[in-house]
């Protein structure tokens, strides 16, 4: 790549400007997640009040996944290696709440209905928005990399 173009993107393609962007993004998918979350929540309201599956493992998953990295810093910090406490600190998060949650929903698996047709929906969007953010991050780090390098 020419020299000349390389010195007009750097200061276009930093760190900060990546990290920025893929905020920005992660945000944006949120408030549109809550929002369809929410007029889903408003179309059933009148229905029976009951979990659908996979509630449990969600919930499990949520809420060990924080719980992780409590467990992963202490052993990055005596690894003397950061970077070992934020890669282990999701996998043991989900690992631990993906088993605790597989068993409470074996546990309440009468109880649990199925996923109503605007949940499939719901959750097609959340995962097609979530691969693009994962993509753009991807194009953005390539393109960092090779620009900055």
């Amino acid at each position: 790549m020419n020299a000349e173009i390389r010195n007009l993107l750097r200061p276009v393609f930093n760190g900060t400007s990546i990290i920025t962007i893929m905020i920005i993004a992660f945000l944006i998918i949120i408030i549109v997640l809550v929002i369809m979350a929410l007029k889903i929540k408003k179309q059933t309201q009148g229905n029976s009040v009951s979990l659908s599956k996979g509630h449990y493992i969600n919930k499990g998953i949520a809420t060990f996944m924080p719980l992780g990295y409590a467990i992963s810093i202490p052993i990055g910090i005596a690894a003397k290696n950061v970077i070992v406490a934020v890669a282990l600190g999701p996998a043991l998060g989900l690992a631990i709440g993906v088993i605790i949650g597989s068993s409470n929903e074996k546990k309440h698996e009468n109880d649990l209905r199925s996923l109503t047709n605007s949940e499939l929906n719901l959750k097609k969007v959340s995962q097609l928005m979530l691969t693009g953010l994962i993509i753009l991050g991807a194009v953005l780090y390539l393109v960092t990399y090779y620009v900055v390098k």
